[in-house]
Formats: C-alpha cells, structure tokens, sequence
C-alpha cells in the first residue's frame, strides 16, 4: 500500500494527539471519519489511509457500525515486542544474540536502579521472591518462567529510563520462548541459584550501591550465558518455542 503525503501528515498529526493523551484508559474515541475529515481538512481516502497507517503502528482501532469510528489506542510493550520480532526474525536473530545484548543492558539498568530515588521500590524488588518462596515454598518452573524476567523488567523500571525498560522489556518478551532458558530453569537447583542471585542484586540496589549492582547483573547473566545449551542459544527467533 503506498502511502501519500497528505495521508502521513493526518497521520503524524493524530499520533501526537492520541501520544499527548493524559486519560487513563485503554482505548478512547478520536472521532468518525466525516469528524476527522473536518477537523483535519482532508478527504476520506486520505483519512483511511491514515488510519491505516496508525492500525500498523497499533495506535488507533478502527471499528464500524453505528458505535464505530477511529480509536485512539495506548502504545503497549507487546505491540513493540510484535514489530521487533518480525524484524529480528528477518535477520536469523539467534537467542545468544538476544541475551548478548540483555548482557549490556541489564547491568546499566541495574546501576542506574541503585541511584534511583525510589527508595520504596528498591525494597520492593528486594522482598520480590519472599512471597513466593516464604514457608520454605519452592518456586515451580512454570512459576520461574514468568518470575524470572519479572524481576528484570522491575530493576529496569527502576532505573527510571523509559528506553531502558523498553529494551529489557522487549529483550524479556523476546528470549521466553528459548527452549535452552526453559531447560536452566527446569532445574530446581538452577532455580534456587538464580534467587540467590537476585536478591544479592536487589540488595545492592536497595543499598544504592551501583558498581556492585552492576557487576552482580553481569555476573548472573554471564552465567545464564554459559549455562544455556549452545545448540539453543544458537537457533533462530521463532524455533523451538516451549
């Protein structure tokens, strides 16, 4: 579908009305298309083309009927996590790739979390596991599957970067589906290795102390790394998924 100027430009002009939106909910109208038509001063089939163009970037739903018109639509992390994998799936992007770059990002974010005022969510992410693990209760692995990179998007947010914790985010959504992570964490042993681990880095985190965060992130996924069977770590995005 070629897009025409007109058509980018209504687009541009919608998508920062519905970025600068300050509601909270989910979904909202933006108006008919005869409405946007006249607010816009542009004909129909440049509208649908913009609408079009914004269904694509997951911005705005389209319904028809009598309720219907164009809806603005929040961004979300899996709308990203969607465009990244197609993306990445074009270009043979393995798994080890994946946690590579969870190797850069994922210690800064855990120095950037110690320096954070949040002093209310860094004993938050210290106390992270106790619910789950108090009484002695061990963590089952389809548990630690979704508790795992939890965790790591929790020391992202804290580091208090937007692109920090969209990264992680997208690298979390992205490496779930490593049949090799799955046989880690299958592992009770593993499992109790790894909650060690991350409560010496929420510790750190908590103390404000920011080297030794940092360096305890990237100590445990350097392990992850070394642990993880190569013949996993090396398959593309989109094989083997458990």
């Amino acid at each position: 579908m070629t897009i025409n100027s007109a058509a980018r430009q209504a687009a541009d002009l919608l998508a920062e009305d519905i970025l600068a939106h300050e509601g909270d909910e989910e979904e909202w109208p933006l108006g008919s298309e005869d409405e946007l038509m006249k607010i816009l001063g542009v004909g129909r089939p440049t509208i649908r083309q913009a609408a079009r163009l914004l269904e694509q970037q997951q911005l705005v739903v389209v319904r028809r009927g009598i309720n219907g018109g164009i809806f603005g639509r929040r961004p979300s992390g899996a709308g990203v996590t969607a465009a990244a994998r197609v993306f990445l799936q074009s270009e043979q992007t393995t798994f080890r790739q994946l946690l590579q770059a969870e190797l850069v990002v994922g210690p800064a974010a855990a120095a950037l979390a110690a320096e954070h005022a949040d002093v209310e969510g860094r004993q938050g992410l210290l106390t992270f596991w106790s619910s789950t693990t108090a009484k002695g209760a061990a963590v089952s692995a389809r548990q630690f599957m979704e508790l795992a990179p939890t965790f790591q998007r929790e020391v992202a947010r804290l580091s208090g970067s937007p692109v920090v914790f969209l990264f992680v985010g997208v690298l979390m959504d992205l490496a779930a589906p490593s049949a090799g992570i799955a046989d880690v964490y299958g592992d009770p042993e593993r499992r109790a290795l790894t909650i060690e681990r991350h409560t010496k880095i929420a510790q750190a985190i908590h103390g404000g102390q920011g080297s030794l965060a940092e360096r305890r992130m990237s100590q445990h996924l350097k392990w992850i790394l070394e642990t993880v069977d190569p013949r996993s770590l090396d398959e593309p995005l989109g094989l083997r998924q458990r």
